[in-house]
């Protein structure tokens, strides 16, 4: 049962988060804003539209900025405890700083749960209408990304590989083509074109300037054609399409059957599964950040706030490098994406148990 103690805390806590995350979300999006003013400026975007895109950015902001603004509020809903000596009657009347961590730690899973859902629902659709902009107007680059993209290679099963020199997405068009048959691990056909175009009345596609050779007890045997509609694919410009969009345009369910799609193709999908895990480590960090708040806070030392909350910016920025670490790590091969993506979780939720342990109860 949650008892009025529990309540005071939790409602100190969340006034708390209101203004720290505020506060984070004022200067990052101050920030985002000047870092794409050039870029805005350069395009051919109007002034409309590039408020647009910035305020299409607050919820990525928020999100990513959430650990850090529940970290301080953690860590000044404990300052504010101890400040006016409502922490030393708490302990007095028998009560631990065990028990005062279970409105934390209902806090801390609450947040996490909200982050995730906040992420896979505002921040996706979000994102996905902010790229567009980006693709639409080139900013960042995002439109010649978004126009073609070069040496894609896929793998349909043990027997086919595809490789395509150079995809077209807004002609449906691939060029330099090449596909090659396997039996046995031993190549008894290859197909090169130098163009293949989407039918979309047919829905297939249809290749042009072909030549076909079959290998057969050591022999080649060459075939020619102008035009040729009889090579069946299973790829289709929609998952073309679909690779060609950022992880942040994608849910951790589409992100995560993308990853399997890749691999069962053949196709090296490490960073794309760091992105995927990286949802869930994001999300958890949440909860981790509560628990190393409250010792920080839970002990009366002089400085009070200001050097609660230079400690906390101070983790913040260690964790972050920590996360950004085991990312790049992870992508590098150095790690397994699990391993390289929760290096930044596992170092500081140890670290929040050891406090714990040392702060006096």
């Amino acid at each position: 049962m949650i008892k009025k103690m529990d309540l005071y805390i939790i409602r100190k806590f969340l006034v708390s988060l209101l203004m720290t995350s505020l506060a984070f979300l004022t200067i990052f999006f101050v920030v985002d804003i000047v870092e794409n003013l050039r870029r805005v400026l350069d395009s051919a975007a109007s002034l409309g539209t590039a408020a647009q895109y910035s305020l299409l950015n607050l919820p990525w902001l928020f999100n990513i900025s959430l650990p850090i603004a529940v970290l301080l509020a953690s860590v000044l809903t404990f300052t504010s405890l101890v400040k006016y000596n409502e922490l030393v009657p708490m302990k007095s009347a028998g009560v631990s700083l065990y028990r005062l961590l279970i409105p934390m730690i209902f806090l801390g899973l609450s947040i996490t749960a909200f982050s995730f859902y906040f992420g896979e629902t505002v921040v996706i659709d979000s994102n996905r209408k902010r790229f567009d902009i980006a693709r639409k107007y080139s900013l960042r680059g995002a439109k010649r990304q978004a126009l073609r993209k070069f040496n894609l290679n896929f793998q349909e099963g043990p027997a086919r590989n595809i490789s395509i020199g150079v995809y077209k997405f807004n002609d449906l068009k691939g060029e330099r083509i090449n596909i090659q048959y396997f039996r046995n691990e031993s190549l008894i056909k290859r197909i090169d074109a130098a163009e293949m175009k989407w039918d979309e009345e047919r829905e297939l596609w249809l290749f042009s300037d072909v030549i076909v050779r079959n290998f057969k007890r050591g022999k080649e045997i060459v075939v020619k054609a102008a035009k040729l509609d009889t090579i069946i694919l299973r790829l289709t410009p929609d998952a073309l399409k679909k690779e060609n969009r950022k992880p942040e345009e994608m849910s951790y369910w589409e992100l995560g059957e993308f990853v399997r799609n890749l691999e069962a193709n053949g196709i090296e999908a490490r960073n794309w599964k760091v992105n995927h895990i990286f949802k869930i480590s994001l999300a958890f960090s949440n909860f981790i950040v509560v628990l190393i708040g409250v010792p920080i806070a839970a002990n009366k030392r002089r400085g009070g706030a200001a050097f609660g909350i230079g400690v906390a910016l101070l983790i913040s920025f260690f964790y972050y490098g920590f996360m950004k670490l085991g990312q790049t790590l992870a992508k590098q091969g150095v790690l397994e994406p699990l391993e390289g993506v929760w290096l930044g979780n596992a170092i500081f939720f140890a670290l929040s148990i050891i406090m714990i342990l040392r702060t006096s109860k």
